[in-house]
Parts: C-alpha cells; structure tokens; sequence
C-alpha cells in the first residue's frame, strides 16, 4: 500500500498528501507550489471592490512615469479610434444630406462640454480612459441655453473616480446601491451616486456624494474583461480580470 504522504516536502517545510495530485485536471491539483495559489471563489464585484483603488493608482502611475507604457497607450488609442465614428446617411435626397453633413461637423467641434477638444479628441479621451481607470462615465447635456451652439447638445466625460465603488447603502426609494450604481430589483441601473469634484482633488471641496439627475452612459471594459453582473471595469496595465 503507497504511503499516504509523498517523501518531498512543500516550499514551507509541510507534506504534501498524495491525494493531492489525483485531481482529473492537474491545474486542479493542490500539491507544492499549487497549494494556495488562486483558489479565490470571490465574485467579480468583490473581487474588484477589494482591489480596484490600488489597480487604478498603479496603472496610471505606470504611464505617468514611464515613457514606453505612455507611448504604448497613445498607439494602442490611436489605433483604435482611427479616424473616429463618422455617420455615413442613407437618404436619398442629396440637399439634405449635404446640410445634415454640414451640421454633424459644425457640431463635432463643439462637442465637448468642457469645450477642450472636439468629438473625436473625446474618443481618445475616452479610449485612454478605459487603460489607466478600466471605465468612464459620460453624460449627455442638452445645452438650449448656448444658442450659439449649431446643436444643443454636449457630452460630458467624467473620471471612474467620481463614481465612489466603496458605496454600498440603500436609497431612499429603496433601490440597492452597488458600488456607488443605483438598481431596481432586477438589477436595472437606475443612476450613479457620485461626487461632484474629483475626490483627489484637493484644490475643490470633495462635497457629499450624491445621485446624477439621470441615468449616466456608462462606458467600460469589452466584454472579454467584464464579467456577468461586475459593476466595473478593471485598468488595462496591471492584470485586473
């Protein structure tokens, strides 16, 4: 009868059980170096809950401070936003469609709400986003009031930051809060609680944390890196999923 124990030890000096080298799969075995490593059974918000401050912090110091990693993020933004989202119209009359063309670059350029770059400067933006933070809110503001505008309407990018993920309660309307995302109880969103300055600002007050007047446009992670029923989106630099 073979010994219960093998005749080596572990990299702490303990036996190893035989039986743990008897899984159907052998990354399923706990056996030396395999004893403790990533047998982790906490669900993605969880996971990313404990994690995300410190992913984020890493991942943008990372571009802050070494040249490659910043270069890298420009190429990899470039290339994935090319030379942006252009609508190409399907009508056939060809007036408009000029007009509606005029108007569409007329807008382009006023796009941004903090009037720092135009539509697709807002792409890259939002792209490079989504590497250092792993997520972005955007807002849609209708702008009636700038009748100079050639259309009402902006759009605001918002910091991951401004959404607090240490934020779990429940609103006054009894909906749940998930890491600072409001839902019904099917899981809905509903609104995002988040700060109206930056929290690491420390030139403007923080101020209370509190619900957006209306559902955000949350951008985040492709789906290869945002798993079923995850609140976030993890940094692209350090592995975060």
């Amino acid at each position: 009868m073979r010994a219960a124990y093998l005749k080596i030890l572990d990299s702490r000096g303990n036996r190893i059980p035989r039986a743990s080298l008897s899984a159907s799969y052998e990354g399923a075995t706990s056996g030396g170096r395999l004893r403790n490593w990533g047998l982790s059974t906490s669900g993605p918000n969880t996971a990313l809950y404990q994690s995300l401050g410190s992913l984020r912090s890493r991942s943008r110091e990372l571009i802050r401070n070494n040249p490659l990693v910043d270069g890298g993020v420009d190429s990899y933004a470039a290339n994935v936003v090319g030379s942006g989202i252009s609508p190409r119209w399907k009508l056939e009359d060809t007036e408009f469609k000029m007009r509606l063309q005029e108007l569409w670059n007329d807008w382009t350029d006023h796009a941004d709400f903090a009037g720092t770059c135009d539509f697709y400067g807002l792409q890259t933006l939002g792209t490079r986003a989504l590497i250092d933070a792993g997520e972005f809110l955007s807002r849609f503001v209708p702008s009636p009031h700038f009748s100079s505008l050639p259309v009402p309407f902006r759009i605001q990018l918002i910091e991951a930051d401004h959404l607090d993920e240490s934020y779990n309660s429940v609103a006054p309307n009894g909906n749940e809060i998930r890491m600072g995302i409001e839902v019904d109880s099917w899981g809905r969103r509903l609104a995002y609680w988040v700060y109206p300055e930056h929290p690491g600002n420390p030139s403007s007050p923080r101020g209370s944390i509190s619900a957006s007047g209306s559902p955000s446009l949350r951008w985040s992670t492709s789906s290869s890196r945002f798993g079923s029923g995850r609140c976030g989106g993890g940094p692209g630099l350090p592995p975060s999923s």
